[in-house]
């Protein structure tokens, strides 16, 4: 959409809130977001289920779990999510002057067939590929944001691996991490063979 429209407000103001999702430090987010739960009470400000957990029903139960994972996701997501729009958005604009796509043009094609068909599908590779990396690099920034939010996860016990300095239990963390890198790029390379024809594996 930015890409498609570029120099309207649309596009100023998604760029804008890009740019500001990349450069803010993700526990400086949280602590902001934290913040706001606190002095409007929208949000649960710790732990990843509410104290009478027990008692709710199972519907209750999975509502309480969603409304304690809306801040971690936020925070978690914003960041990955800049980083692709601003991604995206300079690989469509410069599939969009490609001579292909004058020539889909000048032939009359519908400008849905144009985008979907021709941009889109050649401005994808990359963004398929970047995202491969984001399963890793959620595990890897989600230690600060775990401490900050009050979480109990596989970030937050690193973290405390290193400041206990358990090293049986930081290399097996470590691990888990790396485990995870291979799998988002093993997943991106599946979904690449999808998207683009030409791509072969042998």
């Amino acid at each position: 959409f930015m890409a498609l429209r570029p120099g309207t407000w649309a596009d100023r103001l998604l760029s804008f809130f890009a740019f500001m999702g990349m450069s803010i430090p993700s526990f400086f987010f949280a602590l902001l977001l934290l913040i706001f739960a606190l002095q409007t009470g929208w949000f649960p400000t710790g732990g990843s289920f509410s104290p009478d957990y027990d008692t709710l029903s199972l519907a209750g139960k999975v509502w309480d779990r969603i409304h304690h994972l809306v801040l971690p996701v936020v925070v978690l997501g914003t960041s990955g999510v800049a980083g692709l729009m601003r991604l995206m958005r300079g690989n469509v604009m410069e599939i969009m002057n490609a001579d292909y796509v004058r020539t889909a043009r000048a032939k009359g094609l519908p400008e849905r067939v144009v985008v979907f068909k021709h941009i889109l599908r050649n401005a994808i590779n990359p963004f398929i590929t970047i995202a491969g990396y984001e399963l890793g690099a959620l595990f890897g920034g989600a230690a600060l944001v775990e401490a900050v939010l009050h979480l109990q996860g596989m970030g937050n016990l690193m973290l405390q691996a290193v400041l206990s300095q358990d090293l049986f239990l930081l290399m097996g963390s470590i691990l888990i991490g790396a485990v995870l890198l291979i799998v988002g790029n093993l997943l991106a390379d599946i979904a690449l063979k999808f998207a683009d024809p030409r791509i072969r594996y042998e």
